[in-house]
């Protein structure tokens, strides 16, 4: 029966986007992601932004064409079960919650306005503990998960434990009575253009910038990830010429440049470094941005709620460009029960 009632309960989702929105909103949702794009390409990949602005307008901004289709389905509907989860569908809310206890791929969460605990359920293979983590994103209470169950949808982000200054904007925000969802996001914009570096650290990434210009290779692919490596790892060299080698010689293994018909001995020579020493960061490096891989590939959302009103989104490893903003502030993208 549970089964049935999940099935069911994923066919109504799936039937929204066909019955729950009219030519003119695809208009104006074309209009409202340019918009997104443009403010929050620095941070979120394509995909992700696509989410959020779609759902922030669906959920939210014009609410009654979730709640209007959630209503004429739960008409139609003779299970109880199924009536009484649609009911409690008709009240979607932005989430700020922090991460108390994990159990397996259940955690609980206190949300940081109301202070209530909820239950939310992730990818039944995660192993990464995400205690003292921030969820932030819309949800929907959900009564299979248990009294103050949650199911989310595709647009939750984690928030580092070193976050909090974030999330303390977040909260004055969510507490404004007429709350400006595009400016939620343009927070992490801000707290991605915070970040400090030390003289080392930013020699290594102005000579990086400057080997890349110099050769006319792509800069943001190559430049996010070496952020991260430098801010998630102690890097111990003399030379910040070393680290930057080793990064230039990992785009090119990776094929992050292209054209890649540079040779590792002339990386070291323009680096002024030997081959030996470059390859030593090189392997510091490459062991990270493989895990960081390995990581996005195991959070991919498990969608036992049902699938999602969009497109799956965020979850091909082979998108080197979700590290601009996860790799950069740690930020993952949630492997939780969605939509």
């Amino acid at each position: 029966m549970n089964v049935m009632i999940d099935e069911e309960l994923d066919l109504i989702i799936a039937g929204f986007a066909e019955e729950g929105l009219s030519p003119r909103e695809y208009g104006v949702m074309d209009s409202r992601l340019r918009n997104w794009n443009s403010a929050l390409r620095d941070v979120f990949e394509p995909q992700l932004i696509e989410v959020l602005a779609m759902d922030t307008y669906i959920y939210f901004e014009n609410g009654d064409l979730w709640t209007n289709y959630i209503k004429k389905q739960i008409g139609k509907q003779r299970r109880s079960k199924i009536i009484e989860v649609l009911k409690q569908w008709q009240h979607p809310f932005l989430l700020l919650g922090k991460i108390v206890t994990q159990t397996g791929h259940s955690v609980t969460l206190r949300d940081e306005i109301t202070g209530e605990t909820h239950t939310i359920n992730g990818d039944q293979a995660e192993e990464e503990s995400h205690l003292g983590k921030w969820l932030f994103g819309i949800v929907l209470p959900d009564s299979r998960l248990g009294p103050k169950g949650l199911i989310g949808t595709d647009g939750l982000i984690f928030i580092p434990e070193f976050d909090s200054h974030l999330v303390d904007q977040l909260i004055q925000k969510l507490k404004g009575s007429e709350p400006n969802y595009l400016d939620m996001y343009q927070l992490f914009v801000k707290e991605r253009n915070n970040v400090d570096f030390t003289p080392f650290q930013q020699e290594v990434l102005e000579l990086a910038n400057q080997f890349l210009t110099q050769y006319q290779f792509k800069l943001d692919i190559v430049m996010n990830i070496l952020t991260a490596f430098l801010i998630e790892q102690t890097v111990k060299a003399k030379k910040a010429s070393a680290v930057a080698a080793g990064a230039i010689q990992v785009a090119v293994d990776f094929g992050l440049i292209e054209p890649t018909r540079i040779t590792q001995k002339e990386i070291a020579a323009h680096f002024n470094v030997s081959s030996t020493t470059l390859v030593k960061y090189r392997d510091q490096m490459t062991e990270f941005v493989v895990k960081k891989f390995a990581q996005i590939e195991s959070e991919e959302p498990e969608f036992y709620g049902g699938p999602s009103i969009v497109t799956e989104m965020g979850t091909d490893p082979r998108a080197t460009e979700r590290f601009m903003w996860e790799m950069v502030k740690r930020t993952q993208h949630q492997s939780f029960d969605t939509l």
